[in-house]
């Protein structure tokens, strides 16, 4: 029975490796769009201020080259390519540790501070839409800023994959300035006239438990007991430009510690197309740097698949301690493989 059950599971994971159809090494092979459209009302995104992710704000590597992001509330602004992403890292984890939505109006940019709001505007035909950036990326091709497939497709560009546009990051000032001129626009409420409350009939009611003398509290003349005067400490109001950064308090990692030698490594996703591999080892890298884990990932090639691992090989046992931190981290289904 256990030879079995270890031979289909050896069919399965070949299978998994050498597959190019939908999914391969629980990855989307191809990214695209939903294969449903999501009914109901477009996706609407308004800027708030948000405390940065301190994280986000250091420099960090990526395929090799180096990103310094902005580090604070700085203004943005800059022409370029737009592309879009979809299905490939719909529910994975951003650089934020959030989960991404592709029918959500959001983006990821190398260098914004995360989270961030931007202005992104069509240049071919002059839509326009406000996104939430708390991705990093894109890494390739010189591409300027990826959006969301919802992004993409109320920009008018998501069937033609790129698109000239203009992205402005909305500062502090800018989004406290949106609110306001959004505060005058809401409708204010004519005042109701006042009518007399409607009169309560008297009833007569009986009372049955005897009334005793003795408990009847003796009347205390109006104004004999002295009131302690209330004193209320104001509160110092909380501005929008003193929340800067965040850091998340530090907890034990797996990550940071010395692995014992070893063949095993672990596995995060496999591609049979070399692009779509460099494409999720980029972001790969980018979320681990932005959570602060110290882990290398590379690429490798095995009989024409394309697999993303773990830089360093370990122990079995080591190996898949790193598994649960992993998919927690990322979002993923990560599993130790032998090298």
């Amino acid at each position: 029975m256990k030879k079995g059950l270890l031979a289909l599971g050896l069919a399965l994971s070949t299978l998994l490796a050498g597959c190019s159809s939908v999914k391969t090494g629980h990855f989307y092979q191809n990214d695209g769009p939903p294969t449903l459209a999501r009914k109901g009302q477009a996706a609407t995104q308004i800027p708030k201020i948000e405390p940065f992710r301190t994280a986000t704000l250091r420099p960090y590597t990526v395929l090799g080259k180096r990103y310094v992001p902005l580090n604070g509330d700085l203004p943005y602004q800059k022409r370029g390519t737009a592309s879009w992403y979809g299905k490939q890292f719909h529910n994975k984890k951003t650089a934020t540790g959030e989960r991404y939505d592709m029918h959500e109006l959001t983006a990821a940019h190398p260098t914004m501070p995360l989270p961030s709001y931007a202005e992104v505007t069509n240049l071919d035909n002059g839509k326009k839409v406000i996104v939430r950036v708390n991705d990093r990326g894109p890494f390739l091709h010189g591409r300027l800023i990826d959006l969301s497939y919802e992004a993409a497709r109320q920009l008018g560009y998501a069937d033609k994959g790129t698109a000239r546009v203009e992205v402005k990051r909305l500062t502090f000032a800018d989004i406290r300035a949106l609110r306001e001129k959004s505060d005058r626009r809401e409708p204010v409420a004519e005042p109701q006239p006042l009518t007399a409350p409607e009169a309560i009939p008297l009833k007569a009611y009986v009372i049955e438990t005897p009334v005793v003398a003795e408990n009847i509290p003796e009347q205390v003349p109006v104004g004999t007991v002295p009131v302690a005067p209330v004193t209320v400490q104001p509160q110092a109001p909380v501005l929008d430009n003193e929340i800067v950064a965040v850091t998340p308090t530090p907890v034990s990692s797996p990550f940071n510690v010395a692995l014992p030698s070893g063949p095993y490594s672990v596995q995060l996703g496999a591609f049979t197309d070399r692009e779509r591999a460099a494409d999720f080892l980029a972001h790969t890298q980018a979320v681990l740097a932005s959570q602060d884990v110290k882990l290398g990932v590379r690429l490798i090639e095995r009989q024409g698949v394309f697999k993303i691992v773990t830089d360093k090989t370990t122990t079995p046992e080591a190996a898949r301690a790193l598994v649960k931190p992993l998919n927690v981290l990322l979002g993923i289904q990560a599993f130790i493989t032998r090298l």
